[in-house]
């Protein structure tokens, strides 16, 4: 076979125009951002992402991630906890002579700064130590809320990091809480749509099913035609695994119903409201379905202080 230079990371990550760091998943010199339950399961995620682009490969999905040989990954976090990222390194092999984050350079004693995206002072900084020096990717863990809610600030934060991205040519990608996405108080839909429509793609972390540590990963968005195929993850001894063998959900709507509301109901009575909003937004089950399951479970209703409560057994 006759060989050929191999050309530059970048190059070789030019699909349809669009550079990838990870092909199909995470595009570079845009925004991107991973959504997931609340806990450690995104932050796990995102260490298991960069440790695979940082040693070349390859991705969860057998392809090769591209990145410039030498480039880093600046990693942002709004609460400060860097100590608890470190946590997260040491089962991993990861280069962390590669990783960095934005320091306060009024306050150099503070070596762990929790970094306010809303501050214009701060987006200025971020901007200095992009521009110095030129990371592949950004990781913002996670995007700020307030009360829940999107902070309107977070606006223009986004305009501001979506011209870092496309001026220093880095991937941006925000971990952000699905309980936030996907809330229902009046108004939040609208701010997470605004927030969705600044981004290049919008990769989903849900459970598989209720009662199990298995995940699906996939591609809810993307600003760049075909979506690649969905993952199925698990997270062992809390690192992340691609589980290879056939997907085997339970048999039915109802099935998956009544294993949804035997896992919620197992500690104790449960608000309905909250329950069947559960239901729905994470896992897809229609209060219709619910209600099948629930006469299948023989799940009891009562109401106290003005709200209806669920509960397995008999009252």
């Amino acid at each position: 076979m006759t060989s050929i230079e191999e050309p530059n990371a970048t190059l070789r990550g030019m699909v349809g125009g669009i550079a990838w760091l990870w092909p199909g998943w995470i595009p570079q010199g845009r925004l991107s951002t991973i959504t997931g339950p609340p806990g450690p399961e995104l932050t796990r995620l995102a260490v298991w992402l960069v440790t695979s682009v940082l040693r070349g490969g390859p991705c969860p999905d057998g392809a090769l991630a591209h990145i410039e040989s030498g480039r880093e990954v600046m990693w942002l976090d709004p609460r400060g906890e860097y100590a608890r990222l470190l946590e997260h390194l040491s089962p991993f092999d990861f280069p962390r002579e590669r990783l960095f984050w934005t320091l306060d350079p009024d306050k150099p004693e503070e070596t762990h700064p929790a970094i306010d995206l809303s501050n214009d002072r701060w987006l200025e900084i971020v901007g200095q130590h992009a521009a110095f020096r030129r990371p592949a990717w950004v990781i913002v863990d996670r995007l700020s809320t307030r009360h829940g809610e999107i902070a309107p600030e977070m606006h223009r934060a986004l305009e501001v990091m979506a011209e870092i991205a496309q001026e220093v040519g880095a991937a941006i990608t925000f971990l952000y809480d699905q309980d936030v996405a996907q809330g229902t108080k009046p108004g939040r839909s609208a701010q997470w749509a605004r927030v969705a429509g600044r981004m290049a793609t919008i990769m989903a972390l849900r459970r598989w099913a209720p009662a199990t540590r298995d995940m699906q990963f996939k591609v809810s968005k993307t600003s760049f035609g075909d979506r690649p195929d969905p993952l199925r993850l698990r997270f062992e001894a809390d690192l992340p695994e691609v589980v290879h063998r056939p997907v085997s959900p339970p048999r039915s709507l109802v099935d998956r119903a009544v294993a949804f509301l035997e896992v919620e109901l197992s500690g104790g009575p449960r608000s309905a409201f909250e329950v069947t909003d559960r239901a729905w937004w994470q896992n897809k089950i229609s209060p219709r379905t619910l209600q099948r399951a629930k006469r299948q479970l023989e799940v009891r209703s009562y109401k106290s202080a003005g709200r209806w409560w669920w509960v397995l057994g008999v009252l």
